[in-house]
Parts: C-alpha cells; sequence; structure tokens
C-alpha cells in the first residue's frame, strides 16, 4: 500500500490523500474530530485541493470533479473557460498554473491547467518567460508574482515546503534526496527520501515521506519534548531516531564536466553501474521513478541519478544550455560520466525515462564501446514525428532544431553499425511519446541488421501513471532487463 497526494482542509479538521494497492486506488478522506475514514472510488488522480472546509477538488488525468464531504457527492464540472477570475500563481505539481474561477458571481472554485499554455486565458514562452494576457480580468500583480514564482524556480536549490498553525512554524526542505524537518527552528528530523506533503496540527506534523527503501505513507511527528515519530494507521510503536536515515546516498561532481549526480553505493559492489537519466528535462533528481533501486542495490549494482544540463535547480545558465540543442549539452554530460567510471565497472546501464529516454536511445548509438545495455522508458525515437504526432510538441520546439538532422535516433541507426543493445519499455496509450515511432525505429533496426533491440509493450499504461499496478509492470521488467 502506498500514499500519494496528501492534503488538508483549511481548519485542520479533514485530510485527504490517494492509497493505491497493486489492483486499485482510492482516496481516503479522514474526518479527525469523528476518526472516521471515508473512501471515495477514483482511478489515476493526480492533484487533490480543498477548496473549502468541506469541498475537495480532484484532478485525475481525464477529469475535473469535486467531491462534498458532508453531502458524499462527487460532481464533474464543465471548464468554464469564460468566468475566470485571476491567476493565483505557479504550480509546483503536475500543473504549470493556476486559475481561480468564479461561478455565478458567487463560490469560488481553483483550476489547474496543463501543458505551459492555455490560450484562451495566457500564454508563456517558455523559452523567454514572455507573457501574452487575453484576458483583461488578470490583475498586472497576481500576473507579476506568476512570473517571479517560474523565474525563481529555475534556481532553487531546495524543494521548501512550510506551514504554520497557532503559533508554531514547519518548514521542511528537500535537496538531493536528502530532507529535513524543523519545527519552530529546530530539527526534528534528518533523513534520506523526500517529503512530498506537510502539515503542522494542533499536537502533531503530518507528513507523507518516501525513498527507495521506505514505502510512499503517512508519518507523525508529535510536538512534544520526546519528537516521538509514527507511522500512521499502524503499530503506535516509536519510530526509531535511524528510520529516515540512509548512509549510501552522497551528491557529487562528476567527470570533467562536473556533472551533478546523486550515488547510491550498494552494500556488496559486484561492478556494475545504472545511469538514471530523469524524464522533464527541466526538472531535477526527486522521489518518482524510484520504487526499482532497492533491487538493484540488493543485487550489487551501484546507481547514479543525473541531473544533466537543462535539469533545474543549478540557475538559468545550466538551464538555457539544453535549449535548441538537440540534446548535445546532456549527451555529453553523460559521456563524461561515462568516461570517469568506465573503468571501475565490468557492466554500465544507461536507463532513461522520456526525454531520459531520448538520451538513453542516443547513448546507445552514440558510446557502444562503453555502455553494456541501454533502456528506454516511453522515450522516443525521432523527434519530426514527436513535433508532427505528438502532444508534447511544445518539448520539441524549445530543445529541438527540426530542421537539421542532430542526434535524431532514426536517422543515428543507418549510420552506425555498432549499437549498444537497447530495451524499450513503452505505455501502449502514450500520447507524448507515441508507440508507434518505436515500432517504425525497432523495424528499421532489424531490417539493417540490428538484432539486439527489443520493444516490451506496457498494457493500461500512457506517458505517466500513479497506479501501482502499472508502474510495478515496467519495474518488473526494467528489474529483469538488468538484474
Amino acid at each position: 500500500m502506498q500514499v500519494y497526494q496528501l492534503s488538508m482542509n483549511e481548519d485542520r479538521t479533514i485530510y485527504s490523500h490517494v492509497e493505491a494497492a497493486n489492483v486499485s486506488q482510492c482516496i481516503n478522506i479522514c474526518i479527525l474530530e469523528d476518526n472516521e475514514i471515508v473512501k471515495v472510488n477514483v482511478e489515476e488522480v493526480v492533484f487533490l485541493e480543498w477548496l473549502s472546509k468541506n469541498l475537495l477538488l480532484i484532478q485525475t488525468k481525464h477529469n475535473l470533479l469535486t467531491y462534498d464531504i458532508t453531502s458524499r457527492q462527487k460532481n464533474e464540472y464543465v471548464f468554464l473557460k469564460d468566468k475566470i477570475r485571476k491567476v493565483l500563481g505557479f504550480s509546483n505539481t503536475y500543473f504549470d498554473y493556476v486559475v481561480q474561477l468564479t461561478i455565478d458571481n458567487i463560490e469560488i472554485k481553483r483550476y489547474y491547467f496543463l501543458n505551459g499554455r492555455t490560450e484562451e486565458i495566457m500564454s508563456v514562452d517558455t523559452i523567454s518567460y514572455d507573457f501574452n494576457v487575453y484576458k483583461k480580468v488578470i490583475d498586472s500583480e497576481c500576473l507579476f508574482k506568476y512570473k517571479q514564482e517560474i523565474l525563481k524556480n529555475l534556481d532553487v536549490e531546495l524543494d521548501v515546503i512550510s506551514d504554520s498553525w497557532k503559533g508554531n512554524k514547519l518548514l521542511v526542505s528537500n535537496s538531493n534526496l536528502k530532507c529535513s524537518i524543523m519545527i519552530n527552528d529546530e530539527v526534528y528530523i534528518k533523513g534520506s527520501g523526500y517529503v512530498d506533503k506537510a502539515y503542522i496540527l494542533d499536537e502533531y506534523v503530518l507528513f507523507s515521506f518516501s525513498n527507495f527503501k521506505r514505502p510512499r505513507a503517512l508519518y507523525k511527528i508529535m510536538l512534544n519534548k520526546l519528537k516521538e515519530c509514527f507511522l500512521v494507521g499502524e503499530t503506535s510503536e516509536k519510530l526509531s531516531d535511524t528510520y529516515f536515515q540512509l548512509d549510501n546516498v552522497q551528491k557529487q561532481l562528476i567527470g570533467d564536466r562536473q556533472v551533478p549526480v546523486v550515488k547510491i553505493e550498494p552494500q556488496n559492489f559486484k561492478f556494475k553501474t545504472v545511469i538514471f537519466l530523469h524524464g522533464g528535462p527541466d526538472t531535477y533528481i526527486r522521489n518518482e521513478y524510484l520504487d526499482f533501486l532497492n533491487p538493484m542495490l540488493q543485487n550489487g549494482i551501484e546507481v547514479l541519478l543525473v541531473d544533466y544540463s537543462g535539469s533545474i535547480s543549478y540557475g538559468t545558465k545550466f538551464y538555457q544550455r539544453l535549449l535548441n540543442n538537440n540534446g548535445e549539452e546532456a549527451l555529453k554530460d553523460i559521456e563524461s560520466i561515462l568516461i570517469k567510471i568506465r573503468n571501475k565497472c565490468k557492466h554500465i546501464f544507461v536507463i532513461g525515462e522520456s526525454f531520459g529516454g531520448y538520451l538513453a536511445i542516443v547513448s546507445a548509438i552514440r558510446f557502444p564501446h562503453i555502455i553494456s545495455k541501454s533502456i528506454a522508458i516511453n522515450g522516443f525515437t525521432d523527434y519530426r514525428y514527436q513535433y508532427i504526432f505528438s502532444a508534447a510538441r511544445p518539448v520539441v520546439k524549445k530543445y529541438f532544431d527540426i530542421k537539421v538532422s542532430k542526434n535524431n535516433p532514426i536517422d543515428l541507426i543507418e549510420k552506425n553499425s555498432n549499437i549498444t543493445p537497447l530495451v524499450f519499455i513503452h505505455g501502449i496509450k502514450d500520447v507524448y511519446c507515441p508507440i508507434k515511432q518505436i515500432e517504425i525505429f525497432v523495424e528499421k533496426s532489424k531490417v539493417l541488421g540490428h538484432e539486439n533491440i527489443k520493444l516490451i509493450k506496457i498494457e493500461e499504461a500512457g506517458h505517466y501513471s500513479m497506479l501501482p499496478r502499472v508502474m510495478n509492470k515496467f519495474y518488473l521488467h526494467l528489474i529483469d532487463v538488468i538484474i
């Protein structure tokens, strides 16, 4: 059982979260006064937020709805684009930005927008960050704050959560898979992992935490001198001071390009290393997609989590390296790491997800003399195909010059006779990196004599999925391919 999307209502009487098991997912709404748990069956939830004391906003992959805890009713809403009131600010979740709507001039609700732009409201040039506002109702002060939040996000070095309640102050810091929880300027917890959400209440702090050793779960730490910490819903036994700590996680700068890497060492190193490349690329090493790490470490495999050029949290210059660059700066980073570690490893595996999957594919073609195997999870093999058929066209326009053939996998395989064994693990329903281009690539590769290329199709899966039953399919194939 794993927990996602912790959210608390405004008067701290109800909290909710997504509870996911292998075959199902539901929303748990916990009413603290009555110690009651209400279960709401909703699939593929990507965001929860309490709009009022009793009204919960639920964003799924396909729908927007609310749940009224008083009437126990779900309601789906038609998008009310003509009711926009103002931009609230940047969202650090799945969404790009937030707007506030007024319904019938009385009730205010919040709606969350995807894909970087909404034509009727405003558009954002994701390279220059110029703003075009189409609705005059968005006031300049809110727009300015929104713009500042986006620009600040490029230079952020910490993921910070702050909260206050009845005179007590909470501050949570996340950085490079390290986290700390401070209450009233005193450190209560230090650990290795990621705190997704945290709220301070009358007697304790409620927070969701995970790392590759501990499952995504809810915890509470008491506001007393003993600083007792418990796993919510489990035994009342106090957790040890070392429960959240891992001593094998280190942040390093590797290679002649000084590439930021989180290095996770196994207890018994068997001279195998996995290089993991996140998607985005304008994100950074967080706690997504890391459930496969523990089996790797148990089998003596070292893992390097890479923040290649184009990742955020290292300043504007580092971020801008990859713009309109056809992946070249990131590939130089990967090559720099490979050269640095190749003498100590018998086998090097490169794993990438989404944009990182694309980089893993190109790496298999460009560095076959170093890499033992590349695995691309929901990657892409043709950025021109992406431009025409993908829902991720803005990403292609931002990072690729499609007028030239540079680092385009479908073109590279014709020019290279030696390719590292390459495995594609791909969701059939992926609209951001459609699987058809992967099938074309595999067929073309075989015609050219490349027999060491394999495609594993994942039923039900799109580009993103929070359902463990879907994610476990990715993980099991990934672990099987490497171990």
